[in-house]
């Protein structure tokens, strides 16, 4: 198959074999996670919290860095080493911003940590899955608590002051 690219980003190509085969099964599962996502966040009638346009806006952002991510993977454009790192790094990023944008509504924050807990654990093990999976149980609730003070205080922790007036009210 005769490639797209100009000849120039052709030579920088990364050898066959330079990503690996579960690198791909990573990248097709967050296009399909990211597709089912803006799915769901359509289909749900509660829109998103802060800004239903911006959490549109961010999700299907993701849904084309994921497919922008399976084309490089796919492509073989660059070493696994690098990817791998970089990948995760930027899942982080997305999980804070579509966090952010979808509190309230159908928020997608825990297929996220799923997802980038087992890409974690299959790329590097368990000795890195766990460090992982302890910054992603404190992100939570720090993400809302700040969130609270900087953006909107009503938006972010009236879902638990009605959870602890149900509980008080029992």
């Amino acid at each position: 198959m005769r490639s797209l690219l100009p000849p120039k980003l052709r030579a920088r190509r990364a050898s066959l074999m330079a990503v690996s085969h579960n690198e791909k099964i990573i990248a097709f599962c967050r296009v399909l996670m990211a597709a089912t996502t803006v799915a769901i966040a359509v289909v749900d009638p509660q829109l998103p919290s802060y800004s239903p346009e911006a959490g549109y806006v961010v999700l299907a952002s993701y849904l084309l860095w994921s497919a922008l991510l399976f084309w490089v993977v796919r492509g073989e454009y660059v070493g696994q080493e690098r990817l791998g790192y970089f990948s995760t790094a930027t899942d982080f990023a997305w999980i804070i911003a579509i966090t952010l944008f979808t509190e309230r509504g159908a928020t997608p924050f825990f297929l996220l940590n799923i997802f980038l807990i087992s890409s974690v654990s299959v790329r590097w093990g368990f000795a890195v899955s766990l460090p992982v999976t302890l910054l992603l149980a404190a992100l939570y609730p720090g993400l809302v608590f700040v969130s609270g003070l900087l953006l909107d205080p009503d938006t972010f922790t009236s879902g638990a002051r009605s959870a602890s007036s149900a509980s008080c009210s029992t």
